[in-house]
C-alpha cells in the first residue's frame, strides 16, 4: 500500500465517528444513533468458513479510493465516484449508482467482461436509496432523505412520486404525505407496493401504487424510538430472544433505525418480510400469516460479531435475497457482507466477505473473500448470476462478490 492511501486509512479511522456524522446517515445514516448504539466489531469471535472461489474486485471507482466525479470512461477503474449511496440493477447487468456527493445518478455499463462508468443524470439534490422496476423502465430513488422521485430511463423526466419535502410525519395522498430521513425502498410490482423504511420516523411504510396512498405498514406512529423484542421464542439460530416484552403487533411496534428491506413469498399469498432494525443490531422479520413482528436474527441493542449461535451484529443494514431465497446483510460496521442461510424454521449465518477496515481485495490464488477489507459497506444488489454489488461508501467505489 502507498503511502498515501497509508496516510488515508489512518486519518479515516481516527476520523470515522465524524466522518459518519458528516457523510453517511446509514444507507445515509445518523452516526451519532450508530455511535451510542454500536459496538466495536469482535474480530477475536470468529465462525468464518472460506468460501473457496469467491473472489472480491473493485468494479468501478478509483482503485485507490479517491474521491472524484470522472465519468464518460471506457473503463469503470478510470471513473471515479464520491459517496456511492443506493444501486440497482437492469435486466442487462448494467448498474445504476447514486453518487451521492456528486448529485448524480451514474451508469456502469457491461460489455462482456468489461464494464464502462458513464453520467445517466444530473440532480438538484443528493441522490440516497434507489429501485428500478423490472422493465428497466423506470427508476425510483430518494432525494435529500425525504422525497421520492422517479425518472423515466427513455426521456430522463424526473417526477415526484411522495413526499413534499418535510422532515416530518404525514400519511395519506402521496402528494401530502412526508418522511424524516428515508434510507431504504423495496419495490413489490406484483402487489404493486413500494416499502419505505422511514428511519427517523422509526417506521416501515407503505405506498399503494394503484391508490397513490401512503400508509404506515409497520411501527408505532407516535414518533417514539425504543427496543421491542416481541414476545420471547426460540430464534431461527437456535437461541433464546431476551425475555423483554413489549408487543408483536406490527402497530404497536416500536423500531430504532429500520433501513433495508427484503421479502421472500411464502405460499401464496403469504409472504414474509424482513427488515434491519440498525441501531438495534437486528434482523426482524413480519410474517403475513401470523400478522406478527417477530426478531429473526440477532441479539437486540448488543453489537459484536459471531457467526454461530448467539448471532451477532453491528449496526446491519442493506439486504438481497438471491434465486435460492439465501438473504445476504451489509454488516456495516464488522465491515463485512454476511449470508443467511433460510431452512424451514432455521437459518444458518455465514460470513461471505470482509475481515476488518481497509481497501483491499483478495489476493493469490486461494482468492480468500475473508482477506477482503471493506469501508462503510452499504447499499446491496445482486444479479441473476448470484453476484453481489456493495457499495463501498468512504472508500468511494462499487465491489463486486463473484462466486466461481
Amino acid at each position: 500500500m502507498n503511502l498515501i492511501l497509508k496516510l488515508k486509512y489512518f486519518s479515516l479511522i481516527a476520523f470515522l465517528p465524524l466522518l459518519m456524522g458528516i457523510v453517511v446517515i446509514g444507507c445515509k445514516k445518523d452516526a451519532e444513533e450508530e455511535e451510542e448504539e454500536g459496538g466495536d466489531a469482535t474480530d477475536d469471535i470468529t465462525d468464518d468458513v472460506p468460501q473457496s472461489g469467491t473472489e472480491v474486485s473493485i468494479y468501478a471507482g478509483n482503485e485507490d479510493g479517491i474521491a472524484g466525479d470522472a465519468v464518460n470512461v471506457d473503463s469503470a477503474l478510470d471513473g471515479k465516484l464520491n459517496r456511492p449511496h443506493g444501486i440497482a440493477l437492469d435486466n442487462a447487468g448494467n448498474l445504476y449508482v447514486a453518487d451521492y456527493e456528486n448529485k448524480k445518478i451514474k451508469f456502469i455499463k457491461k460489455s462482456g467482461t468489461k464494464a464502462g462508468l458513464y453520467s445517466f443524470i444530473t440532480l438538484s439534490e443528493k441522490p440516497s436509496a434507489m429501485v428500478l422496476d423490472k422493465t428497466g423502465n423506470r427508476l425510483i430513488y430518494v432525494a435529500k432523505g425525504n422525497t421520492i422521485k422517479t425518472i423515466a430511463i427513455a426521456g430522463k423526466s424526473v417526477a415526484t412520486l411522495a413526499g413534499t419535502g418535510d422532515n416530518s410525519f404525514t400519511n395519506g395522498a402521496a402528494a401530502s404525505s412526508a418522511f424524516n430521513e428515508i434510507s431504504g425502498l423495496l419495490l413489490d410490482e406484483p402487489n404493486k407496493k413500494l416499502y419505505i423504511s422511514d428511519t427517523k420516523n422509526y417506521l416501515i411504510r407503505v405506498l399503494d401504487l394503484e391508490t397513490n396512498m401512503v400508509s404506515t405498514f409497520i411501527g408505532k406512529t407516535d414518533g417514539s424510538r425504543a427496543f421491542s423484542t416481541g414476545k420471547f421464542h426460540d430464534r431461527p439460530d437456535g437461541t433464546e430472544a431476551p425475555k423483554v416484552y413489549h408487543s408483536e403487533s406490527p402497530a404497536d411496534m416500536r423500531l430504532n433505525g429500520p433501513r433495508g428491506m427484503a421479502l421472500i413469498h411464502a405460499t401464496a399469498p403469504n409472504f414474509n418480510f424482513y427488515f434491519t432494525d440498525t441501531a438495534s443490531h437486528i434482523i426482524r422479520m413480519y410474517s403475513s400469516e401470523t400478522d406478527k413482528v417477530t426478531i429473526f436474527l440477532g441479539q437486540g441493542k448488543m453489537a459484536g460479531y459471531k457467526d454461530s449461535a448467539p448471532t451477532l451484529f453491528n449496526s446491519p443494514k442493506s439486504l438481497v435475497v438471491d434465486s435460492n431465497n439465501n438473504m445476504f446483510v451489509s454488516d456495516t460496521l464488522n465491515y463485512k457482507i454476511r449470508k443467511i442461510t433460510i431452512a424451514g424454521t432455521k437459518a444458518v449465518v455465514s460470513t461471505i466477505a470482509g475481515s476488518a477496515i481497509g481497501l483491499k481485495d483478495t489476493e493469490g490464488d486461494a482468492h480468500d473473500p475473508l482477506t477482503a477489507r471493506f469501508l462503510y459497506p452499504d447499499f446491496l444488489a445482486i444479479n441473476g448470476e448470484g453476484d453481489i454489488f456493495v457499495s463501498d461508501t468512504i472508500n468511494n467505489v462499487i465491489r463486486k462478490i463473484t462466486f466461481h
